[in-house]
């Protein structure tokens, strides 16, 4: 059973740092090229070289920035929340965007245990007299482990590399699916996989 949607919305920078890597010995290439995900050749293995000499030397990695939009349970995102450097997140509310309400069942794309969980509470809570407030604030402080939540996401490549390092052998298959998709960024086996 497939719990995690993962999507690449855009790559950004890739062109800058191949253009850019060579700035601390003064070598900036002056010719851009017109595909934003390109790196010369000989700029990528430099860049590889120093990512394999570790996080320090690979800092301007942290200016390729990747935006994914990932729907998850909270129990992936609370892992993934171990990861603050180099990200920056927006996501669907709990309480506004969810894709059911207070008064309404949950949809068939959320398990059906998570379903059949929420709308036992939205139940309860439908006819238990309280005010809007009290009865948000319930259901929130109840959402399931498995409650999905659709977050836009931005990492820089070193975070993802740093992801990729801790969490390529994890148990949970949600970590398997996200790194799949990492795997196909452009230059990831090189700036990402390289270990």
């Amino acid at each position: 059973m497939k719990v995690i949607t993962v999507k690449v919305l855009k790559v950004c920078g890739l062109d800058i740092v191949g253009r850019y890597v060579g700035l601390p010995v003064g070598k900036v290439l002056q010719d851009a090229n017109v595909n934003p995900n390109y790196i010369p050749p000989d700029k990528l293995k430099t860049l590889t070289k120093l990512v394999r000499a570790g996080d320090e030397h690979a800092k301007i990695l942290r200016q390729v920035i990747v935006h994914f939009e990932i729907t998850a349970p909270r129990y992936w995102w609370q892992e993934m929340d171990t990861y603050q450097a180099g990200v920056a997140g927006y996501s669907a509310s709990t309480m506004h965007c969810t894709p059911y309400g207070i008064d309404d069942d949950v949809n068939d794309a959320v398990d059906e245990r998570v379903a059949e969980l929420y709308n036992t509470l939205a139940r309860e809570v439908k006819e238990c007299g309280w005010s809007k407030a009290e009865k948000i604030r319930y259901l929130k402080s109840n959402l399931p482990e498995g409650f999905m939540q659709t977050r836009l996401k931005m990492f820089s490549y070193q975070t993802l590399r740093r992801i990729a390092m801790q969490r390529w052998n994890h148990r949970l298959p949600e970590w398997h699916e996200f790194l799949t998709v990492v795997k196909t960024l452009p230059y990831a086996e090189e700036l990402i996989y390289a270990w």
